[in-house]
């Protein structure tokens, strides 16, 4: 008898062992989940100041080109920027917005606010894999047409 109690309670200790390290893994995965959506996020956001602060530079040179560079991937994730005008009620508003592709509700946005809504005009998207991208200021008369693109 003495000699299965020592099996039993070394089995027993084996178990609470593994219990204790598969606890352990599950939590970490789960912190890891957490901060690398976050991560993601704070990346987008970085993406989106670097498109608008290339708008504000095409804005202020007219009919110019303003090239700027974009990861390829944001925390291994493709993503799409894109500038649009969205007119709700006859209001016309200006967007920049960068969201993860194949997921559109993860996304960042940034109203443009400080723009003449009834001079200029917004439009265009590039996915993240094209390295490269372009703000072009288009003036033609009293309008501008301001357009990201591929470059």
């Amino acid at each position: 008898m003495k000699g299965q109690v020592r099996i039993v309670s070394e089995v027993l200790i084996f178990a609470i062992g593994i219990g204790i390290a598969a606890f352990v893994i599950v939590q970490f995965s789960i912190m890891q989940e957490g901060v690398q959506q976050n991560s993601f996020k704070d990346q987008m956001q970085g993406i989106l100041n670097t498109v608008t602060n290339s708008l504000q530079k095409a804005m202020n040179s007219p009919n110019s080109n303003v090239d700027f560079e974009m990861p390829e991937t944001l925390s291994e994730n493709s993503y799409l920027v894109s500038l649009y005008e969205y007119s709700p009620g006859g209001e016309k508003r200006f967007f920049a917005i960068v969201h993860k592709l194949g997921e559109p509700s993860t996304y960042v946005a940034k109203e443009i606010f400080n723009i003449d809504k009834q001079r200029y005009s917004l439009s265009g998207s590039v996915v993240s894999g094209s390295k490269f991208a372009r703000i072009s200021s288009i003036t033609t008369g009293a309008s501008t047409k301001i357009e990201l693109q591929r470059r």
